[in-house]
């Protein structure tokens, strides 16, 4: 089984001192060989946009903030667009499949930033679609610090179990392959 990994908005806009850590975990992560599939996402925000019609929020419309990080532009597979917080769109789907012999694999491990906002999102999304989505929780940050970071993993922990959090670091891609399994033991 191919294993896929998603890392949410590892965008310049996004770093901060609250998300250094994650980045740099992030960073090691990716170039390991892991995964076989590694796919990273860029918000970008649109004038008509909820976040702007609705939030008055007027930030990730071009240059410096929707800039990928390096080092994860550099060791991804593939960078899916998105204009609303959840990344499971018709690119990723499209892209899920082209590398999964025409299925949509049965797993996706999710990381990035914002936890309560695009992860959630994601892996809510992820998981209505009948895939079982697994926040690699250590590999997660917000903008908004600690607080907002644990409050998204209580909340996806009643959304889609807490069994699809894995809180680890990631050593080897065989401890990849044994994650599924671990967690469905949880």
């Amino acid at each position: 089984m191919r294993s896929f990994l998603l890392i949410i908005d590892m965008q310049e806009g996004f770093l901060s001192k609250e998300t250094e850590k994650v980045r740099e975990r992030i960073c090691t992560l990716i170039q390991q060989p892991f995964f076989n599939f590694k796919i990273a996402t860029i918000y970008q925000n649109t004038p008509d946009g909820p976040l702007v019609k609705i939030r008055n929020w007027d930030r990730f419309f071009s240059g410096k903030e929707q800039k990928l990080d390096e080092t994860v532009e550099k060791y991804s597979d593939a960078v899916v667009y998105k204009q609303k917080y959840s990344a499971f769109n018709e690119q990723l789907i499209s892209i899920l499949k082209d590398n999964n012999g025409g299925e949509l694999p049965q797993e996706i491990f999710i990381a990035g930033i914002d936890t309560e906002c695009c992860v959630l999102a994601t892996a809510l999304e992820v998981f209505e679609y009948g895939i079982r989505p697994i926040v690699l929780a250590d590999y997660c940050g917000t903008t908004a610090g600690k607080e907002f970071h644990d409050a998204g993993l209580v909340s996806l922990s009643s959304l889609v179990g807490g069994n699809n959090i894995y809180r680890g670091e990631i050593e080897s891609r065989e401890e990849v392959n044994e994650i599924p399994e671990f967690c469905k033991n949880l």
